[in-house]
């Protein structure tokens, strides 16, 4: 666990780790996921594939 010193910080690593929790809410779960069979696909097909949508900023 990380303590965050700075009082202001702390609002930001939050709205971060909201943000990533969302994100792993709408993912498909990655394991047992074969990736093996995945290396010679774009990165795009594969986020797409499995609903990884990456954060806009």
């Amino acid at each position: 666990m990380s303590i965050v010193y700075d009082v202001e910080l702390s609002v930001k690593y939050m709205d971060v780790i909201a943000q990533g929790w969302i994100m792993a809410k709408h993912a498909t779960l990655l394991f047992g996921i074969e990736w093996n069979l995945l290396w010679e696909s774009p990165l795009d097909d594969v986020r797409t594939s499995l609903n990884i949508i990456l954060p806009t900023s």
